[in-house]
């Protein structure tokens, strides 16, 4: 009889750099030739992240899989995990629940009922087990606190419509015995929901505020940076900011973040921080120095913010609006000086203030940065 393959961590870790972190696990399973049936009982694949592989017809029999990480992750019930070590993970909060719904046929019952009913009652059926214990609707009854624990988790990882899905999200720390089952449930819907934008967004948010300074949580969000959908890298980007660990990836965030297919992305949190200031910071940061009436994509692109020459372009645009023409000749060449200067000020206050586009470009834009908080400094003294 052959014994099984044991692949450790590091061996998976040592692969993936060599193929440049390109390939998924499921991928790399491929090209080694591997049997995703019979090569990963009781291995070695603490931490290792499974994000964008389909497990599904995996077997990890007694496999370690302790604090496993992942995005938009398949795997279903062909996935076996007898034995395996799933602390910390996110399999964890998957296989509690399937344990639960295992023992008690009737939950899915229960589960089918809520979804299907109209959203009011729905919503009326939720507060009555969080508000008033003593009188669980039938639906609900029979269940103890954790198999009722279990009805709103698989409800939240449910197509449901908004009324039910707000109520939900409401009570989503009292669902949670503890706040490492809250951790975990985290870890499961950031796994599992890849289909679902708006549970997606909401997790993303809520894992960045509850779960600042854990490891597995920045990871995962760190990863959620390189999905295909645009709001969700967009979500991702901001709520890295909220953790310690972002400084010391700053490198290897920026060179996500500045990939072509996130223009629009920076594009937006620009705009958004220029009307914040005020409309004069937006006529700085599109061509036709425009104050009203823009939308993101007419923002300036990275390279041509804090190019002189396009702040000329732009001082020139907004001087020939003027109800009183400035005379072209020395007149209008100092008056265009003035305004690029107003204008290359502008750009600063608002790229220097931008949350995490800021961080990124004080390191490629150093001296306008010195500049930016000298002037900061002088007024709070002026103050």
């Amino acid at each position: 009889m052959t014994s099984a393959m044991i692949l450790k961590n590091s061996e998976v870790t040592m692969i993936e750099r060599a193929l440049d972190g390109s390939s998924d696990f499921t991928s790399l399973v491929q090209i080694l030739g591997l049997v995703p049936g019979r090569d990963f009982r009781h291995a070695n694949l603490s931490g290792v992240d499974f994000s964008f592989s389909d497990l599904r017809g995996f077997d990890f029999t007694g496999a370690d899989l302790s604090g496993c990480i992942g995005v938009s992750v398949l795997f279903d019930d062909s996935t076996i995990f007898t034995d395996a070590d799933v602390a910390g993970s996110c399999f964890q909060n998957y296989l509690i629940e399937r344990e639960h719904i295992a023992r008690k046929p009737q939950i899915k019952k229960a589960i089918s009922v809520l979804q299907e009913a109209e959203a009011l009652l729905a919503s009326d059926w939720i507060h009555s087990f969080f508000r008033n214990r003593g009188s669980l609707p039938s639906a609900l009854r029979g269940f103890d606190k954790s198999d009722t624990r279990v009805i709103f988790r698989k409800l939240m990882l449910s197509k449901l419509d908004l009324t039910k899905r707000v109520d939900i999200f409401f009570y989503l720390e009292t669902i949670c015995e503890s706040r490492e089952e809250f951790r975990s449930l985290i870890l499961d819907i950031l796994a599992r929901c890849f289909n679902e934008d708006e549970v997606v967004l909401k997790f993303v948010s809520i894992a960045a505020a509850k779960f600042s300074n854990d490891r597995a949580i920045f990871d995962t969000i760190f990863k959620m940076c390189s999905d295909p959908r645009e709001k969700v890298r967009g979500k991702a980007f901001l709520a890295l900011l909220r953790s310690k660990f972002a400084r010391e990836q700053i490198a290897e965030i920026s060179d996500i973040f500045f990939l072509p297919v996130n223009s629009k992305i920076r594009k937006v949190y620009l705009f958004t921080r220029a009307i914040e200031l005020g409309r004069k910071f937006v006529g700085s940061i599109n061509l036709e120095g425009e104050l009203d009436n823009l939308d993101s994509d007419s923002i300036l692109e990275d390279a041509q913010i804090f190019d002189r020459r396009i702040a000329q372009k732009i001082a020139e645009a907004q001087l020939s609006r003027l109800i009183i023409n400035v005379p072209k000749g020395a007149k209008w060449a100092v008056e265009v000086e003035r305004r690029v200067a107003e204008i290359v000020e502008q750009q600063e206050e608002i790229v220097f203030s931008t949350p995490f586009y800021e961080g990124v470009m004080r390191a490629r834009h150093p001296k306008h940065y010195e500049v930016y908080r000298s002037r900061r400094e002088r007024k709070k003294r002026g103050s």
